[in-house]
């Protein structure tokens, strides 16, 4: 695992945890991240995920691990596309197109139920524009005592995406 990079994801998390969408692009790169390196991008989650939801791992770059790797990285590492399609990838460039600049919100999708304190005071569920769906994904953040967001729900996020190809949706 690269040690380096994962210092300097964790510095960028502290950076920006206070800003939503930084988080939020952060767990993308952490999708994208199992392409090339499984072990670090499971440390990467273990930065931006809400602690309570993860397992105690002493001896690793976080202290933690997944509770249940296979629902996230094996998914994650079955599909690439997936992770692409949220990074703006789109079928019709094979998702070969993905880059972290063009991760997005979708505002306009379910704007009267989305944002920050949505649904509850200090939890905000925000949905990621995705190249290989009709419609946005959905994740919920939740504010931790230090003020920053970590995601608490991200099951939407890792399910399939239209076949490259297949065309724009």
């Amino acid at each position: 695992m690269d040690t380096a990079a994962f210092e300097d994801f964790t510095r960028r998390f502290q950076a920006g945890m206070t800003d939503p969408e930084q988080v939020i692009r952060l767990f993308v790169e952490a999708m994208l991240t199992v392409e090339t390196d499984r072990d670090l991008a499971e440390q990467l989650f273990c930065v931006v995920i809400a602690r309570n939801l993860l397992t105690a791992a002493p001896g690793t770059p976080s202290g933690h691990r997944l509770p249940r790797p296979d629902q996230t990285l094996n998914r994650l590492a079955a599909s690439p596309a997936i992770a692409r399609s949220l990074a703006g990838g789109t079928t019709a460039a094979a998702y070969q197109d993905a880059d972290l600049a063009k991760v997005a919100l979708d505002r306009a999708y379910s704007a009267r139920t989305q944002g920050v304190d949505y649904p509850s005071p200090g939890r905000g569920k925000f949905f990621v524009a995705c190249g290989g769906a009709a419609t946005p994904r959905p994740l919920t953040l939740a504010r931790n005592d230090a003020g920053g967001w970590k995601v608490v729900e991200w099951s939407s996020l890792t399910v399939g995406v239209a076949r490259a190809g297949a065309g724009d949706f």
